[in-house]
């Protein structure tokens, strides 16, 4: 009888602690997600416009260069449409345009626009 009562305390036990554990990173993944969606807002200057009616001057993302442009997703830099593979890969882009763009113009024999 004692081991089957120690067996069910243990299997009570350990499920407990599963469950503070999941809502714990549940909380931690939506401050995450509310982190990412603040930085994702805010725009550092106004040279970058989101826009969706143009056509990029590019064929794959300028951050994921492996990811073929969407060309529902794109952003307007100094007057250049730049296209992206998704949406996350925008706040990433304004953060240092010019650091993607000179690896842009490296791909493409510095082809100036």
């Amino acid at each position: 009888m004692k081991p089957i009562l120690a067996f069910v305390l243990l299997v009570f036990m350990v499920s407990a602690c599963g469950q503070k554990q999941e809502a714990g990173t549940q909380a931690h993944k939506t401050e995450i997600t509310e982190q990412a969606t603040e930085q994702a807002t805010e725009q550092p200057s106004g040279e970058t416009t989101e826009i969706t009616d143009a056509t990029p001057v590019n064929k794959y993302c300028m951050v994921v260069s492996e990811h073929e442009v969407d060309p529902k997703v794109t952003l307007d830099y100094k007057g250049t449409v730049y296209g992206f593979c998704c949406e996350d890969c925008i706040p990433k882009f304004k953060k240092d345009p010019e650091k993607y763009i000179s690896a842009f113009k490296k791909r493409n024999g510095a082809k100036e626009f």
